[in-house]
């Protein structure tokens, strides 16, 4: 009979990592957002328009986007260095993206909760990440 104190976890999959999942869900309410502001224009579109709030959804959408692959890219790293890098991208995307909702809050009124809700779950993002950071750090 085993104990339950020698129970062996397999290590999650990416895609069931709290971090990853959360990435995914600021994605999809990002492009939410965006898709709800701006008519469903295309982002092709919004990138050139020159309205600065389509360009500030636009920059929403992209940077949401690049969320997920830069922690795919820090936890498959091949060595610490370039996993500490893909870290600080992400770090600095997060960043970006609260900034960017700073400027949605003072710009758009009638979907100012969406941008508080993703500003939640920006936060939330935050606390994983590091979290998962630390894990990253002490495997090493």
């Amino acid at each position: 009979m085993k104990s339950s104190l020698f129970v062996h976890k397999a290590p999650l999959k990416l895609q069931e990592h709290p971090v990853y999942k959360k990435a995914i869900k600021l994605y999809t309410l990002s492009r939410k957002l965006t898709r709800q502001l701006s008519s469903d224009t295309a982002i092709l579109h919004m990138y050139t328009s020159s309205c600065e709030d389509y360009r500030t959804l636009d920059q929403l959408t992209m940077f949401s986007l690049s969320l997920a692959p830069k922690i795919a890219l820090a936890q498959t790293a091949r060595n610490y260095t370039d996993s500490l890098n893909h870290i600080e991208s992400l770090e600095q995307n997060i960043q970006s993206l609260r900034s960017i909702c700073d400027q949605l809050v003072t710009r758009i009124t009638h979907k100012r909760k969406a941008v508080i809700r993703i500003q939640k779950e920006l936060n939330a993002l935050s606390v994983l990440q590091r979290n998962w950071q630390l894990s990253i750090t002490q495997a090493n």
